[in-house]
């Protein structure tokens, strides 16, 4: 079972096996072994990597040539992949636009192929047109050229012999009007058995559609007119899309031929019709077809039938055009150059024995549909010309050199470079198939010149080009090294030192195998250090890239305690004069130590400058100058001859100036017996470098070239071992990245040293110490930097002065100094003797003595700038709780005043009310979503009112939120985002009540008019219970109005009257009163004796001053206390006495003002009882008009002004039960408090709580003279200032301040300023 069941497993694994063989072998399939095969070559193109694309037909022998060619691409060129794409077409403008990119659409840049070998050019076509039409190229014939014919077979030419009666054994063509003969014709057509055949082959494979789907034809068979009643020849065709024009010639020549298309059957069909009629002499067939191809493969075997000649002048209608000879053409696409193919392409060409030769091969061989067979052995059989060895892949280097700058020695760094090409080229063990190639030119140390050579090597070689090796100068680098950058282009100087270039940001492909001049910075720390100095300077030029080291050198001196005292640039353009101002102030600051990083010319003019300002090392200047100097720099007398230059000093007097100057540089060459990259020692090296001529002179900088090339050489051998296809594409971002890497990587032993860059730009060498006399250099000192292996950069390092070289040339022959001038003396040496320490570190212990006062100070001004914010705020907390607002609570909780906000676009104003302290009152009109336009009145505030201001006027709004009773006004919304900030409130008609009252005291006395329900008791009683209702509403709340008055009381449209001006009502708290404790103003004569005296509030005071309302109601306006200042009121309230009630009122409302009007608060009428009582007694009030005429008078007229006492006593129990005091006419003094109380007892004894006896009227009263009008809202006035004045002690005056009673002089308005 387990067996049986393996077999089909079994079977289907050997299946994949050998298909996975068989996809191995097609993949690594080769047809020649070169042993010199050149190195593969990879096509990027727009930095896509991209395979060769041929094209080819179905034609055998097309596919036959392509394969030759891709095997000539692949094994013998080098390309790493050539692909082949199918396109059936003979039509010349099919044909070449798939190998164009004409048409392709933007996303597309590549056509789908680039090069067909064998493109069917018609005679008279000129492709000069298509080339530019098409952008595409020719490159010449591929082979002899070929034609499309009707053919007849050799071996059955018996039709033929008959028709020319066999005069001509050897006939190989025959005229067209052969094909006119009926007789002839008929022998050409298949018997009528035979037919099937035809049909059948006449079908596309696997359908049941013919060939030859136009209308004209009948089951894929075109028969003309002529046949359909004569016998025809039946002609035999290929594909419909190559042969449509034979209807038409048939029919022009009118022939007796029909035809059938066959499709890909044609040469089965003919090899079968051939065999079964060969044997019969009087059968042929005949066949339209191109030759050579794979039916009509040579001519020889067949006969041609000629046609009319071709008419060149009408090419598209000539019958004979059809059948000329066309040229077998190779086009390309019109870049194809950017792919290396051009020479390949041109190269490969059959010649006309090399042709005859693959046709006889393909007509031997045993396989015709194994092409690639066939062609490998075409390939290997033959010697064939264009089948030569590939030379090297060629790789260029651009070089540029300062050829013609002397200081350099140019040629000599060529030179060095030129060794080490060779020495690549005979290392076979790298870069096996390629040949490194250096190109030369003069740089000549310009920037414009360099930059016009490294665009010719981008623009001529950009495809080969590896890199740029040079230039030499620091200036000329910088813009190259940028620029390439952007062309992903690697450069590798052999001399530029400058410290930017290490930016690797900026200069992401920049190398150099010099060190950078930053190094520097550490030799001089070391030997400044073991010499002993302390003070430098620099003088160098602006702008030039070389001396940017020292300003990173000047940081690391002085953290070392090496003090840079300048650090000078000049300007390049500048005359020896500014040069000789520029030493003087180094010689000003006592500058010893110079660096003077500049030029030759500008070193010759500096120096002669330093001769005669006697800075020279003679007087103790020690000098440091570039070591890439000239030789003979200081030769003042040849360049003064020679090149113009105009130094006041001769060669002589410079060689005393310049004498014993240092100079720093990398060194040159490594030691001579030192093996090197390319098999040699440095000495061996030297000795090449002379073998090549004596002419030219070995560069120090010859040995940084020789290395440069190596390093070149080493990573892209070992990026062509790792990634080849790179090669093909040097300039992509990642390949240049990887070079990049290989770069860093690199590590080996040059000429100059080891050359390790340690993932930076630059390498590390040993640094040499030059100093210059006897008229040569002498090398006294070297510095091993310590360099890590992992990391650009130098950890300190070891100094080796060799102290026998150095000389020194003062007198004395000592080391000169730095110029350091002696110490100064100590402004502090009293107090760093007291401390036993130096003059610095008593300085420093003084700043710290002042640092700490001064914090101390600082710590003293913040303490008391808290405690006063914290008493500031403290005083705010108290200030706010007196409006019943406590900052503790949650900001929730204090105020919901954004509930009540509403547009102020939805407020119109419309006219003036009235005016008062805090701002103006208007009438008009506001919107509200659920009423509409409603009347309303706007409070408003003074635009710029301080914030106290805003806290008073915004406090009434804040109670008035909380009332919601039909005697009380209604706050309807707020304003207060902006400024001014608005209270809307609902509009009273007829204004206040006290106006009310005063405008209709004249009717009382008219006897004109019966009783008006305006002055009716009726109606005055009604407005007392409207009052006594808000009144009850509040104290149900618990809150005190403390300005119960008839101005406070604003009567609607409907005359009921309702409470107003809450500025002045608080809520009770947890206690049953309120207590007054700040500066305000109180409306003296309507507050009750315990208000006065103690700032306390209740609903019992607010009902003492309900009835000076209610004498203000029953006197129609009247002003209470008439007569008496408010000081004089304060007096005579607190001795137990009240307003004089009129003789006239009823029983019942005397004893309810005397009930309001008790001494003892608590013995006082409730406002509930009030309402009661006023409720039950609906005709109590009547007008009682006895008071004399001024007491109507306006309340803040002038006679009212006093001066107050300057102090009064405390309010208290004996003050109340005191008698009364004299007082003017209509004020009546009080009982006692006792009396009061008995009173009280007795008149609370009916149901109602008081029986007092009925009365109908008081007398009558003259009529008020002329007033004054007040607002109606606003009413500010009546208020006396009360003002605290301190005690003899502390507590007394802590007493005082919770007294309001002090006082300070007062208007004479009815009020008191209490400031508690």
């Amino acid at each position: 079972m387990f067996v049986t069941g393996s077999v089909p497993w079994l079977l289907v694994y050997c299946w994949w096996l050998s298909i996975l063989a068989f996809s191995a072998s097609k993949d690594t399939w080769r047809c020649l072994n070169l042993t010199d095969a050149a190195p593969k070559k990879y096509i990027h193109y727009m930095d896509e990597p991209t395979p060769i694309v041929v094209q080819t037909s179905t034609r055998p022998l097309h596919m036959l040539n392509t394969e030759i060619f891709k095997i000539y691409l692949e094994e013998i060129v080098g390309f790493s992949r050539v692909d082949i794409v199918y396109h059936d077409e003979f039509k010349l403008e099919d044909v070449l636009k798939s190998i164009s990119s004409m048409d392709l659409p933007e996303s597309k840049t590549f056509p789908p192929a680039v090069v067909d070998l064998e493109v069917w050019v018609p005679p008279g076509t000129d492709l000069l047109y298509y080339e530019n039409k098409k952008m595409v190229k020719e490159f010449g014939d591929l082979s002899p050229p070929a034609r499309f014919g009707w053919f007849i077979p050799v071996e059955m030419d018996g039709p033929v012999q008959r028709f020319y009666n066999k005069w001509d054994e050897d006939i190989r063509e025959v005229h067209w009007i052969f094909l006119r003969d009926k007789k002839s014709m008929a022998l050409f057509d298949v018997d009528k058995q035979h037919m099937p055949l035809i049909d059948q082959n006449a079908k596309i494979d696997g359908t049941t559609e013919y060939v030859c789907q136009e209308k004209e034809c009948q089951k894929g068979m075109y028969v003309p007119v002529q046949c359909k009643t004569a016998p025809c020849a039946l002609l035999l065709a290929g594909e419909m899309n190559t042969s449509r024009f034979l209807m038409d010639h048939i029919d022009r020549l009118k022939v007796y031929v029909k035809v059938v298309w066959l499709g890909k059957n044609l040469r089965q069909t003919v090899e079968t019709l051939t065999h079964l009629y060969k044997s019969t002499p009087s059968k042929s067939l005949m066949i339209m077809h191109y030759t050579p191809s794979d039916i009509i493969l040579r001519d020889k075997y067949f006969i041609s039938v000629t046609f009319p000649e071709c008419d060149y002048a009408n090419v598209s209608d000539s019958v004979g055009c059809k059948y000329e000879l066309n040229r077998i053409v190779k086009m390309a696409w019109h870049k194809v150059d950017a792919l290396d193919l051009v020479q390949p392409i041109r190269n490969f060409v059959f010649m006309g024995k090399d042709f005859d030769d693959l046709l006889n091969l393909y007509e031997m061989a045993p396989d015709r549909s194994d092409l690639r067979e066939i062609g490998c052995q075409w390939v290997k059989d033959g010697n064939h010309s264009w089948i030569v060895p590939q030379q090297k892949i060629r790789i260029n280097i651009g070089g540029i050199f300062p050829i013609s700058e002397s200081a350099y020695k140019g040629a000599g760094i060529v030179r060095g470079a030129v060794l080490a090409q060779e020495a690549v080229k005979a290392n076979t063990s790298i870069l096996p198939g390629y040949e490194l190639h250096l190109t030369v030119t003069d740089g000549k140390c310009r920037p414009d010149s360099v930059m016009k050579i490294f665009i010719d090597y981008i623009t001529n070689s950009h495809n080969n080009l590896l890199g740029v090796l040079g230039p030499g100068c620091s200036d000329t680098v910088e813009p190259l090294a940028g620029v390439s950058k952007h062309y992903h282009t690697i450069v590798i100087s052999y001399s530029a030192e400058g410290t930017s270039f290490s930016n690797r940001d900026k200069y992401p492909y920049f190398f150099r195998t010099i060190g950078e001049n930053k190094d520097y910075k550490h030799v001089y720390l070391h030997l400044f250090r073991q010499l002993g100095w302390k003070r430098v300077a620099a003088l160098t030029e602006d702008g030039q890239k070389y001396t940017e080291y020292i300003s990173h050198m000047q940081e690391v001196l002085e953290e070392n305690d090496i003090r840079f005292i300048s650090n000078t640039k000049f300007p390049r353009e500048r005359d020896s004069f500014q040069m000789t101002r520029y030493l003087e102030d180094l010689k000003r600051k006592s500058a010893r130590i110079i660096i003077l990083d500049v030029v030759d010319a500008i070193a010759r003019t500096a120096m002669c400058e330093a001769s005669r300002l006697k800075m020279t090392s003679e007087e103790g200047y020690v000098w440091f100058l570039p070591a890439w100097l000239n030789e003979t720099w200081y030769d003042t007398d040849y360049f003064n001859k020679l090149k113009n230059e105009s130094v006041n000093c001769s060669t002589s007097e410079m060689i005393k100036a310049v004498k014993g100057y240092f100079s720093m540089t990398h060194q040159f060459f490594a030691d001579d017996d030192k093996v090197v990259q390319g098999n040699m020692t440095v000495a061996e090296f030297r000795r090449r470098f002379k073998a090549m001529g004596n002419m030219t002179e070995l560069s120090n900088y010859a040995g940084y070239a020789y290395d440069a090339m190596w390093t070149y050489a080493l990573a892209l051998d070992k990026l062509v071992k790792s990634d080849p296809k790179a090669v093909s594409h040097l300039h992509s971002e990642n390949t240049t990245r990887r070079l990049v890497k290989l770069i860093e990587a690199t590590d080996f032993y040059g000429v100059s040293g080891r050359i390790k860059f340690r993932g930076g730009p630059s390498r590390f060498s040993t640094i040499n110490i030059i100093q210059w006399y006897d008229n040569q250099s002498h090398i006294v000192g070297n510095f091993y930097p310590n360099v890590s292996d992992d990391k650009p950069e130098i950890l300190g390092g070891r100094l080796e002065l060799k102290s026998e070289k150095l000389h020194w040339f003062t007198p004395n022959r000592a080391k000169p100094d730095d110029g350091t001038p002696p110490p100064p003396t100590c402004t502090l040496e009293s107090l760093a003797k007291a401390l036993n320490v130096n003059c610095e570190m008593a300085i420093v212990i003084l700043n710290i003595i002042l640092i700490c006062l001064l914090c101390v100070i600082v710590f003293s001004v913040v303490f008391y700038m808290k405690r006063r914010y914290d008493k500031k705020v403290r005083y705010t907390e108290k200030y706010m709780r007196h409006f019943g607002i406590d900052l503790r609570l949650n900001p929730s909780q204090i105020s919901d005043l954004d509930k009540w906000e509403i547009p102020r676009n939805s407020v119109v104003i419309n006219r003036k009310l009235g005016e008062g302290a805090f701002g103006t009152v208007y009438g008009g009109e506001a919107n509200f979503p659920q009423k509409g336009w409603v009347a309303v009145a706007v409070k408003t505030l003074k635009i710029g009112s301080s914030t106290e201001e805003k806290l008073d006027f915004l406090s009434e709004a804040e109670v008035m939120k909380r009332f919601d009773h039909k005697n009380i006004i209604r706050l309807l919304g707020v304003c207060t985002k902006d400024e001014p900030i608005y209270t809307i409130m609902e509009f009273m008609l007829y204004g206040d009540l006290k106006t009310f009252l005063l405008a209709r005291r004249h009717l009382v006395n008219d006897k004109t008019i019966e009783e008006s329900d305006e002055i009716s008791s009726k109606k005055l009683t009604s407005m007392a219970l409207d009052v006594a209702r808000g009144l009850s509403y509040l104290a149900q709340l618990k809150y005190v109005h403390r300005d119960v008055a008839s101005r406070n009381c604003l009567i609607n449209a409907q005359r009921i009257v309702k409470l107003a001006d809450f500025g002045m009502t608080r809520p009770m708290f947890e206690n049953d009163y309120y207590k007054f404790t700040r500066k305000g103003m109180l409306p003296v004569r309507w507050m009750s004796p315990e208000s006065l005296a103690l700032g306390v509030f209740t609903p019992a005071s607010d009902v003492w001053s309900f009835g000076i309302l209610l004498y203000e109601i029953i006197t129609f306006g009247s002003f209470p206390y008439q007569g008496m200042t408010n000081t004089e009121v304060l007096e005579y309230v607190k001795m137990g006495n009240t307003v004089t009630i009129p003789q006239g009122v009823k029983t019942q409302l005397r004893g309810l003002l005397k009930s309001c009007w008790q001494q003892n608060p608590k013995l006082r009428t409730r406002a509930s009882e009030m309402v009661e009582f006023l409720a039950n007694n609906p005709r109590l009030l009547v007008p009682c008009l006895e008071v004399p005429l001024a007491s109507v008078q306006l309340e803040d007229t002038n006679q009212l002004e006093f001066n107050l006492p300057g102090q009064f006593r405390k309010f208290s129990g004996s003050n109340i039960m005191k008698p009364s005091l004299t007082v003017p006419n209509g004020i009546a003094g009080s009982r006692s408090l006792d009396g009061k109380l008995e009173t009280r007892r007795q008149e609370s004894a009916s149901d109602s709580g008081i029986s007092i006896p009925l009365e109908n009227c008081c007398p009558r009263e003259p009529l008020l003279g002329p007033s004054k009008s007040s607002s109606s809202l606003l009413n500010f006035g009546k208020h006396v200032g009360f003002q605290h004045r301190n005690e003899d002690d502390e507590d007394a005056a802590r007493e005082a301040d919770e007294d309001y009673l002090a006082h300070n002089p007062a208007p004479a308005n009815g009020y008191v300023i209490s400031n508690v």
